[in-house]
C-alpha cells in the first residue's frame, strides 16, 4: 500500500532515514518528480509528491505515522553523511584557497630572490629570507613550507 503526501520540498535521503522508524512495514519511498537522492527539491508552485511504500499489513497507526513524518519533514536538515560531505567540501575549499595563497607567496618570494645576487654571502641571503617571512603574515606551518620551497629553489640554483 502507498501513502501519498504532497510537500513543498524534500531531502529524500533524510526523509527515508526518518521513515525507517516505522519498522519492517516500511518498504521505501519515492518522489514525483523522481529525484536524485542528493538533490534538494524546493518548488512551492509544484509540490513534490512523496509516495511512502508500506507493506499491505501496515496498521492504521503506521500509516498515520508515515503521513505525519512526511508532513513534518524539514528538508533543510541534513543527515550525518550529508553534514560530513558539506564539511569536507568546506575544508577542501579552505585548503584550496590557502594553497593558492601559498603559491602566490612562494612566487613572490621567488621573484624577490632573483633580485638578490646568488653569489652573495649565504649568511646575508638567509638573513634577507628570514626578514621577508614576517612580512607575509602567515602561520608558522606556512612559513615552514615557504622555507622548504626556498631551500629547494636555492638547491636548484646550485647553492
Amino acid at each position: 500500500m502507498d501513502i501519498i503526501v504532497n510537500i513543498p520540498a524534500v531531502n529524500a535521503v533524510l526523509l527515508d532515514q526518518q521513515l525507517q522508524i516505522i519498522g519492517a512495514d516500511y518498504q521505501g519511498m519515492s518522489t514525483n518528480p523522481n529525484t536524485d537522492p542528493d538533490t534538494l527539491i524546493i518548488d512551492p508552485v509544484n509540490p513534490v509528491q512523496v509516495r511512502v511504500h508500506l507493506d499491505d499489513a501496515a496498521s492504521q497507526a503506521e500509516q498515520d505515522q508515515a503521513t505525519a513524518i512526511v508532513q513534518k519533514h524539514d528538508p533543510t536538515q541534513l543527515t550525518a553523511d550529508q553534514q560530513a560531505a558539506q564539511q569536507a567540501a568546506q575544508q577542501m575549499a579552505t585548503v584550496s584557497a590557502e594553497l593558492g595563497t601559498l603559491i602566490t607567496q612562494v612566487n613572490t618570494l621567488s621573484g624577490t630572490l632573483k633580485t638578490f645576487k646568488v653569489a652573495a654571502d649565504p649568511t646575508a641571503l638567509a638573513a634577507a629570507l628570514n626578514a621577508l617571512i614576517p612580512q607575509i603574515g602567515t602561520s608558522m606551518a606556512v612559513n615552514a613550507q615557504i622555507m622548504t620551497a626556498l631551500q629547494l629553489l636555492l638547491q636548484q640554483q646550485g647553492r
